[in-house]
């Protein structure tokens, strides 16, 4: 559907900041966009240890 799900997410009025929107077929790889859960959690504010840093003194 290519760009579809974009468009959706950017111009449907229901949708909602910070939802997830794409292909609702067969593993999210086709179909007409929805609502869909992300496949990971999403990262924390909070930084790792060690980002940032330089491994160069």
């Amino acid at each position: 559907m290519g760009a579809l799900p974009q468009l959706y997410a950017a111009t449907h009025p229901d949708v909602e900041s910070g939802q997830f929107i794409g292909p609702n077929g067969r593993r999210e790889q086709k179909g007409y966009p929805a609502l869909v859960e992300p496949s990971t959690p999403p990262a924390t504010a909070a930084p790792r240890a060690g980002c940032g840093t330089s491994a160069r003194s």
